[in-house]
């Protein structure tokens, strides 16, 4: 709708609205790519009849010259990056997985946080605090 002003895709449920922005990079992924989802989030307000959205995900397609059996299951390794990240980061064979096991709660729960369905089991961290629900920390689920 609004070309690449925009993202790539505009997703809502149980009425949350987040841009899903989708990158692939031959090998690792470049630490930059996070930074074109913000270019997008940031740009969104401004375009003509665009409702609001909370927030965004990166999908990234990365180490593409591998069998997906190959690529590391993780996005990004550097442990300080992921940990610094602001946005969720989603591996597409992570993504492909749970489709393919037709998983929805977890492709809901990625995209948009705490959606009330089960939490998936590969979100979940072993010193994660049992308390804490909601995006926060989703988010830093997801970079692990």
């Amino acid at each position: 709708m609004y070309g690449t002003k925009s993202a790539d895709l505009l997703a809502e449920y149980g009425g949350r609205r987040v841009l899903v922005e989708v990158k692939s990079a031959n090998n690792r992924a470049a630490q930059s790519l996070p930074d074109k989802l913000l270019k997008h989030l940031n740009t969104w307000p401004g375009l003509t009849g665009t409702e609001p959205v909370d927030g965004g995900v990166l999908v990234v397609n990365h180490q593409i010259k591998l069998p997906p059996a190959q690529r590391d299951a993780e996005v990004y390794t550097d442990r300080v990056f992921a940990d610094a990240l602001t946005v969720p980061v989603i591996g597409s064979a992570r993504l492909f997985d749970w489709w393919r096991r037709e998983d929805w709660d977890a492709v809901r729960h990625a995209v948009f946080g705490d959606t009330g369905g089960a939490q998936p089991s590969e979100l979940v961290v072993p010193d994660a605090d049992p308390k804490a629900s909601g995006r926060t920390d989703l988010l830093s689920r997801l970079r692990r």
